[in-house]
């Protein structure tokens, strides 16, 4: 199989005086084929066939983002050592600790994790994106509202080029994500330094109607500040999840255990990505809670 290494694109934001409203959904086009995707009150329309999908490559990398619209926010926990939680002094958030390290929140609001909201340094707004704006098929939806990190869509099928070969660089999918280090005032992002911070891990839980569809491919991504490469693991349940940087791999769909790991001193985004295949589309419907960093 001849993998094609996706290119990095730029997430086209909002101006940021719609981020600080939560005004950052975007209208979805209409293409031949319609399938409507709902999550409650939400609905979209936009095109895919199908409902599953394995995908061997392909994915992209948003670099600055949209504040703006789904989920609760609380301390998660999973694995080593049993859990224990207590209340931090000064504060309403619940600590969770785990094998000797403690979870963090990063709560939301209206589609920006805020300084004053968490313990971390962290500031960024959330941001969806998707291939379309590449030419693909793949379609998403965010919805930002007060605490919430969800979104729903279409992952399409990938069309082969003119010599046959699927265009993964093209159709690549869809993603959510927010960055690390963001000024208010700006739609850039900065580099984030995960040790400064004792950062090892991060943990959420997945939720949503649909967050794995059959055969579908949810893969979390760490974008690295001045680097287009992939760095990635796949989850392949629902609910909680602890993901340690070091699983974290170049170009995860390869296989490699000894693929190179993302730079924690320059971490610029962390990424929910439906990836994609050349067999068939299908739809998602994903919601992030509970969302936390691991220190120690």
């Amino acid at each position: 199989m001849t993998l094609v290494t996706a290119k990095a694109f730029y997430y086209d934001a909002p101006p940021v005086a719609m981020q600080r409203r939560g005004l950052t959904r975007r209208k979805l086009p209409w293409l031949l084929a319609v399938l409507l995707v709902q999550c409650g009150g939400r609905s979209i329309s936009g095109s895919g066939s199908g409902s599953n999908a394995a995908n061997s490559a392909g994915d992209s990398s948003a670099t600055h983002g949209a504040g703006g619209s789904t989920t609760t926010m609380g301390a998660n926990s999973t694995g080593q050592g049993g859990v224990s939680t207590s209340s931090v002094a000064g504060t309403s958030s619940t600590v969770s600790t785990t094998g000797g390290l403690v979870a963090s929140p990063i709560p939301f609001t209206d589609g920006w994790a805020l300084l004053e909201d968490n313990t971390l340094g962290i500031q960024g707004a959330l941001y969806v994106a998707a291939d379309s704006s590449d030419g693909g098929n793949s379609l998403i939806e965010g919805n930002f509202a007060g605490p919430q990190v969800c979104a729903s869509g279409i992952a399409g099928q990938v069309l082969p080029g003119p010599d046959g070969i699927p265009l993964y660089a093209t159709y690549w999918g869809a993603l959510m994500g927010f960055n690390l280090v963001q000024e208010v005032d700006s739609d850039m992002p900065l580099p984030y330094d995960a040790t400064l911070h004792g950062i090892v891990a991060f943990g959420f839980d997945v939720t949503g109607f649909n967050p794995l569809p059959p055969g579908g491919v949810l893969r979390f991504n760490v974008r690295v500040f001045g680097d287009s490469s992939i760095y990635c693991t796949e989850i392949w349940t629902p609910g909680p999840q602890m993901i340690h940087m070091s699983d974290v791999r170049q170009n995860c769909w390869e296989g490699n255990p000894s693929a190179p790991t993302p730079d924690l001193t320059r971490l610029e985004a962390l990424h929910w990505q439906y990836a994609t295949n050349d067999r068939f589309g299908y739809g998602f419907d994903l919601c992030i809670e509970n969302l936390v960093a691991w220190v120690f």
